[in-house]
């Protein structure tokens, strides 16, 4: 229990870093390479995973409702979906 509520605040200190970041690009127009729909979104993904580590769901995928695995949340931590049900990292041809 005590190493689950550590990885939320350690997830809550790195949400609330790049939404600092954000903020801090979007008033000074920082970010000539992200438009502001996708700074919105990316604020917007990043406040849904607040309220979800508020009432308990954070780390639930939203598609099928099974835990997502840590190294994905650790790559991102507003994902809401897990491996199965997100879009894969990367293509892998065949041998």
């Amino acid at each position: 229990m005590n190493d689950r509520k550590e990885w939320l605040a350690e997830m809550q200190t790195r949400l609330r870093g790049e939404l600092d970041d954000l903020y801090t690009a979007s008033e000074e127009h920082v970010g000539a390479r992200t438009s502001a729909a996708e700074m919105q979104r990316r604020i917007a993904r990043l406040l849904r995973a607040f309220h979800l580590i508020e009432t308990g769901d954070y780390g639930s995928c939203a598609v099928c409702g099974e835990r997502i695995e840590r190294d994905l949340l650790a790559g991102d931590p507003a994902t809401d979906t897990c491996g199965n049900c997100g879009p894969p990292m990367a293509v892998r041809w065949p041998d």
